[in-house]
């Protein structure tokens, strides 16, 4: 088996689902990066954004959060 050096909890993973070969199981692992990586992307756009300015001695901060977009 190619996993034969892999820590126990990940040879697990992969007999449990079904994956045999280096070739699936570096599909899987892109397909989770991908995943990840869209999580995180949507966590941003979730972010309030904080805009400071300043005139003569008032500072103003306004906290704005995007709009949610729907079926997303």
């Amino acid at each position: 088996m190619f996993f034969k050096n892999l820590c126990p909890s990940t040879k697990i993973y992969f007999l449990e689902n079904g994956i045999k070969t280096r070739a699936q199981a570096l599909e899987k692992a892109r397909s989770i990066e991908n995943l990840l990586i869209q999580l995180d992307e949507e966590d941003t756009l979730k972010e309030p954004t904080v805009q400071k300015s300043s005139t003569s001695n008032t500072i103003v901060t306004k906290v704005t959060k995007p709009e949610s977009k729907q079926g997303v």
